[in-house]
């Protein structure tokens, strides 16, 4: 025997608002007004993220062009710039035991020199010596 699912008293979708039908603590009538109403209350937030993600992802894409074929290059300041490059966003920084202050975009790297010149590269350097003498880096 079939029974007709009842109707919660006083209870609608918290989407469109129509009236629930089953369960008492049922709170949407289908799984595309529980979908819809998440994406309208986290909204400001997940754009917010992909914003974020996306100038992340930009400068992991300038830095990868940068690089070229090149494991590891020194670029002027004014390249980066001119090729998008946000100074701001990145994922994290990183101490290099030999002093210099990396700041990472994912998987790849980069560092101030001198004269507005960035040493960038690939993956963390296991060896390298940032200083204000050139003979202390390899690429200078």
């Amino acid at each position: 025997m079939f029974t007709e699912p009842s109707q919660s008293v006083g209870k609608s979708c918290l989407h469109c608002k129509d009236a629930l039908r089953g369960r008492s603590d049922k709170k949407f009538c289908n799984d595309s007004c529980r979908s819809a109403y998440n994406n309208m209350r986290y909204a400001d937030y997940n754009s917010h993220v992909r914003k974020v993600n996306q100038r992340l992802r930009n400068n992991h894409k300038v830095l990868q062009q940068l690089l070229d074929d090149q494991s590891e290059r020194l670029v002027n300041e004014s390249a980066m710039i001119s090729a998008g490059f946000q100074f701001q966003f990145y994922t994290h920084v990183h101490l290099h035991p030999d002093g210099a202050l990396f700041k990472v975009v994912y998987d790849s790297c980069y560092t101030a020199l001198e004269r507005s010149m960035y040493y960038i590269a690939r993956r963390m350097p296991e060896h390298l010596t940032v200083g204000s003498s050139k003979s202390t880096h390899p690429l200078m």
